[in-house]
């Protein structure tokens, strides 16, 4: 099929990352081929990482060195893109300014009433949004408040959904409504057009996904972000941002909490990387290690910094597994802090036993000795 075809163009979206990874591979492998075959290439409208571990790092610049043009959706993601050797360019989604459709009452489902002539305010929550504590709750409480403000009834339109399967988007919008005292109304899932035109008809945006915050932006309708995650960060800031509304992409105060002990345990991860870094190398107490057992985000500022160094990760230091020291001396403070390193109490001993005689001064034995751990005897 690709030999018959002109170019490629991979469109936009946020699976460029490790935490999608088959998504990147399959990418990856067509942009790959069609190079083989001497088609060009074009990359638009992505979102690279937050979460890339090292392999996938190397495997994502291959790919962007591959295209004849690639464009970025948010300034980290340009960033992180020019670090691993692109050259991109800033850019929008794919999805914006896309042309509205028409949309009727039996369009919205058969129950269902027609939209408030009044306004309403549009809300669209992922299900890994409403599974955080007590936040379908919360945001049920906000939306009455703003209810008892502004008369405005919350309309929860879903952006993901399979068939009449009630999960996904639908059931995280069933919990906050349950939760909700004020009129409000459910829709089903539709086509895209026809939810652009839901969302560019609100009066206001709530939404802890990306593309109806897109939708709304490209049509003037004020957005309130929900970042739940680093990942839904980046993105929903991204996109906000390049519209000067930033500051209206909120995190989650919960999920902000327990989002770096929720990556520092998925295997592969950055987070889980530093982790291990922070075992070899941290003392207790050093910056960069935490008594209570999870790693506080790294600090050292000879680590590359990006948007959120908890979870960007670039190639290539042997030393930290993909870890790319930048700042001048990064080498020099390295060595320094592997010689810094304490031996276990019990090799000195093993060290000890085994040759049954002093050690020589300036010897390596002698320098375990002087690293033993004082145990206040």
């Amino acid at each position: 099929m690709l030999s018959e075809c002109d170019g490629v163009l991979v469109a936009g979206g946020g699976n460029l990352n490790s935490r999608y990874g088959w998504l990147l591979y399959e990418r990856a492998a067509v942009v790959a081929v069609a190079r083989a075959l001497g088609k060009p290439v074009v990359i638009s409208g992505q979102t690279l990482g937050p979460q890339l571990t090292a392999p996938d790092a190397a495997e994502l610049a291959r790919m962007l060195e591959s295209a004849a043009m690639s464009s970025m959706r948010e300034p980290a993601s340009l960033q992180l893109a020019r670090s691993l050797g692109a050259t991109a360019v800033a850019g929008l989604d794919d999805a914006s300014f896309l042309e509205p459709g028409e949309i009727s009452g039996a369009e919205l489902g058969s129950g269902i009433d027609a939209l408030p002539d009044s306004g309403y305010v549009a809300v669209t929550v992922a299900p890994t949004s409403a599974d955080t504590g007590d936040f379908p709750a919360r945001l049920g409480a906000e939306l009455d408040a703003l209810h008892e403000r502004t008369g405005l009834p919350a309309v929860f339109i879903p952006h993901m959904g399979v068939g009449s399967d009630r999960g996904w988007d639908l059931e995280s919008h069933t919990r906050i409504a349950d939760s909700m005292s004020t009129p409000l109304q459910q829709l089903p899932v539709l086509p895209a057009r026809q939810v652009a035109a839901l969302t560019a008809g609100a009066s206001l945006v709530v939404t802890s996904r990306y593309h109806p915050a897109v939708f709304a932006l490209s049509a003037g309708v004020p957005v309130v972000g929900l970042a739940t995650d680093t990942y839904s960060g980046v993105r929903i800031a991204g996109a906000m941002g390049n519209w000067g509304m930033a500051d209206f992409a909120l995190p989650c105060p919960r999920c902000r909490r327990t989002c770096w002990a929720r990556h520092s345990r998925r295997p592969g991860s950055a987070a889980a990387t530093f982790r291990a870094i922070s075992r070899r190398h941290c003392r207790p107490g050093q910056r960069g290690a935490n008594p209570g057992g999870t790693p506080r985000p790294p600090s050292c500022r000879g680590i590359r910094r990006s948007v959120d160094p908890r979870v960007h990760l670039a190639p290539t230091c042997p030393q930290c597994r993909g870890l790319r020291h930048t700042a001048p001396g990064w080498q020099q403070r390295r060595e320094a802090r592997q010689r810094s390193i304490r031996v276990p109490a019990w090799r000195h001993r093993k060290a000890s036993k085994r040759t049954g005689s002093a050690p020589t001064p300036g010897s390596r034995r002698a320098n375990m000795r002087s690293c033993r751990p004082n145990t206040g005897g």
